[in-house]
């Protein structure tokens, strides 16, 4: 179960990195004490690897499960979040799970650009993504970019008209 397979996962994350839902849920069933922040080679732990490959049931497996790393961003260049990934993927059903945690923070924002979740959905042209996280009781219409721009002017510079 701990050995890393040789891309440098354990079963359970190559499980999850696969969108294998069911070994997964069969892999913490066997091993309840699997860590479930653990991280991978490029330090993305499950969540970031579930969200990255679209597998919304396994992120909804990992809530159920108690993960709570919701806010933590991958140890990549980017630093994004789960949410900062679905957000720029546009993927609704993904960015719909994370929003059911009650630990998600949607004004969290990228460490190198200030770049919020709803930024990136308006920056890659996702207005529903855009419309989700703006309408979440967490979400701040004032924040700011590291360029002083709002999620507007990240929208109209983009060329995001339905935000």
């Amino acid at each position: 179960m701990y050995r890393p397979y040789p891309e440098g996962r354990t079963a359970f994350l190559q499980s999850i990195f696969l969108g294998r839902e069911r070994i997964a849920e069969l892999l913490l069933t066997m091993h309840p004490k699997t860590d479930l922040h653990a991280r991978d080679h490029t330090g993305s732990n499950a969540m970031h690897l579930a969200v990255a490959g679209g597998h919304g049931g396994i992120v909804g497996l990992l809530l159920r499960r108690g993960f709570r790393g919701v806010n933590e961003p991958d140890v990549g260049r980017e630093r994004h979040t789960p949410l900062m990934l679905a957000s720029r993927k546009g993927n609704l059903g993904v960015l719909r799970r994370l929003l059911e945690s009650p630990w998600i923070d949607v004004a969290a924002s990228a460490p190198d650009t200030g770049m919020t979740a709803a930024m990136m959905a308006a920056e890659m042209d996702h207005p529903e993504i855009v419309g989700q996280l703006v309408s979440h009781p967490g979400h701040d219409r004032g924040q700011r970019n590291r360029l002083s721009e709002d999620l507007f002017n990240v929208a109209a510079k983009h060329g995001s008209i339905e935000v």
